[in-house]
């Protein structure tokens, strides 16, 4: 899977491949990995290009078959995001593509090489009532957060959190309206308007749009994957494709950036694992920055071990936030994290329902709220898969 989790397979690359291929693989957990890690378009076309009678006709015909319905799900999502962008500059609402089509042509070379699953869009926090209110009136409804809010609970959501997931009332076009590209307790970019300070223009099936600049992306990116652990491959496919369309990126504007805004390790963390996992292109003095840092390296190791493994990734009690905290490299941050941490959510809202005057206590419920989505409901999980599998 690493070998041709990538666009362009260099000749060393494509021999290791052939050699892989060449040994007893456990295909089913193979096509699982690819699936967990959402990297299908790169797998299928890397392995299609291997010698034949190297990789089984029924996993290749699989394969084929789970391509083809992601080319047809990315055109239509990406058909989808031009009418929405279209839909915010008619009404004077200025929007970004956020991850999804923007990278598949950009990163990739095509929007049929990046599998993405919805869309995302990024517009300014003083525009976000507007934008919700359009979409709604466009036959959109929110998905996320479940429950109504009252309006002091819907302002600490959206000074707390960073989207609204949304989706077209056929069911069929889910979008992220974004606000941010981080929650409160990742503190990114500590200015939220840094991100619309000196864009450039892209394109999307020749239409043109508004993106960061590349030095940026790179910061946003591995701020999203160490968000979310660095779980998903694809993730770090976006980051390794950066270095290598890219790679005279002012790096002394990306590292000042990063040590302003206390994500060095965040980013040392998602270059080393770009390099090491999928070959991709960082500077050497980075390079060994990233391996000088012990915390680093072992989350590092923690990732791998977590990507190589094919059941779905749960978190163990305090796993996340340990993994955030380890990654910040100033205390100031952790402290901000802990604070921010232990502030209700429209999680806390959904499970209790209190009424104005005792909303403080939303602060004392919501640790047992969290000890029983990370504790009590993975041991409840456990022991009934251990039941069934005594009863069988």
């Amino acid at each position: 899977m690493l070998c041709c989790a990538r666009t362009v397979l260099a000749d060393d690359v494509a021999a290791r491949r052939d050699a892989l291929l060449k040994h007893e693989l456990d295909w089913a957990r193979f096509r699982h990995l690819v699936s967990v890690h959402r990297v299908t378009p790169l797998i299928q076309r890397n392995l299609s290009g291997a010698p034949p009678g190297l990789v089984p006709p029924d996993v290749a015909r699989q394969l084929r078959d789970d391509y083809a319905e992601i080319v047809r799900n990315n055109l239509f999502l990406a058909a989808g995001l031009l009418r929405i962008l279209g839909l915010f500059a008619a009404s004077g609402i200025e929007a970004i593509p956020y991850k999804g089509p923007v990278l598949a042509e950009s990163l990739y070379g095509s929007l049929l090489l990046r599998q993405f699953g919805d869309l995302d869009v990024l517009v300014r926090r003083r525009e976000i009532h507007r934008a919700k209110e359009l979409l709604l009136r466009n036959g959109f409804r929110v998905e996320w957060p479940e429950q109504p809010l009252t309006p002091a609970q819907e302002q600490a959501h959206i000074e707390g959190k960073y989207n609204y997931k949304m989706v077209r009332g056929d069911g069929k076009l889910p979008l992220e309206l974004h606000w941010g590209v981080s929650p409160k307790y990742v503190s990114f970019p500590p200015d939220p308007y840094w991100l619309w300070r000196n864009l450039t223009d892209l394109r999307i099936a020749g239409h043109p749009v508004c993106s960061f600049t590349w030095e940026r992306w790179l910061l946003v990116l591995c701020v999203h994957g160490a968000n979310h652990c660095w779980n998903r491959l694809g993730w770090l496919c976006d980051v390794a494709e950066l270095l290598r369309r890219f790679p005279d990126l002012d790096w002394k504007r990306v590292d000042q950036r990063a040590r302003q805004f206390g994500i060095r390790r965040i980013l040392d963390l998602g270059l080393l694992l770009a390099h090491d996992l999928l070959d991709a292109p960082v500077p050497a003095d980075l390079h060994a920055r990233a391996i000088g840092d012990q915390t680093a390296r072992s989350l590092a190791d923690e990732v791998v071990h977590r990507c190589a493994n094919t059941r779905r990734y749960v978190p163990a009690v305090m796993e996340v936030p340990r993994f955030h905290l380890r990654a910040r490299e100033r205390l100031r941050d952790r402290r901000l994290y802990c604070r921010a941490a232990v502030e209700p959510s429209v999680h806390d809202y959904g499970v209790f329902s209190l009424p104005g005057p005792l909303s403080f206590l939303y602060y004392l419920l919501r640790p047992f709220r969290l000890f029983r989505e990370y504790s009590l409901n993975p041991l409840w999980c456990g022991f009934k898969r251990r039941l069934g599998k005594q009863r069988v």
